[in-house]
C-alpha cells in the first residue's frame, strides 16, 4: 500500500502538489454548523499539517458532536503508519455514536 501511495504521489501533476490548501479560517463556518458526529484524528508528528491546527479545528465543531483522537508518534499518513490502531479507533467511534440496539 505504501509503494502504491508513493507511486501515486510521484506521478501527480506538479500543479496538484503545489495547490494551496484550504486554510482553516475558511472552514470555520462549515465546522460550526456540522450536523453530524465528527471524529477529528491526526498524528502528533504530522509535518504536512500542523497538529495544533487540527486540534483547534476540532474545537470549532459543536461540542455535543465533536470527537478527537491523537495518534502519538505518528505522522501524516495515519492509515499507512498504524492501520490497525486506526481501525480500532474508528470502530470505537462508530460504536459510541451508533450503539447496537
Amino acid at each position: 500500500m505504501r509503494e502504491a501511495f508513493i507511486d501515486d504521489v510521484l506521478t501527480l501533476e506538479p500543479k496538484r502538489l503545489l495547490a494551496p490548501h484550504r486554510d482553516g479560517e475558511s472552514l470555520r463556518p462549515v465546522l460550526r454548523e456540522m450536523p453530524v458526529a465528527t471524529l477529528v484524528l491526526f498524528g502528533d508528528r504530522d509535518e504536512a499539517m500542523d497538529p495544533g491546527d487540527c486540534a483547534r479545528a476540532c474545537l470549532d465543531l459543536p461540542p455535543e458532536r465533536r470527537h478527537l483522537h491523537v495518534f502519538h508518534d505518528v505522522g501524516h499518513s495515519v492509515n499507512a503508519e498504524v492501520p490497525k490502531a486506526l481501525a480500532r479507533t474508528l470502530r470505537r467511534f462508530i460504536d459510541r455514536v451508533y450503539p447496537a440496539p
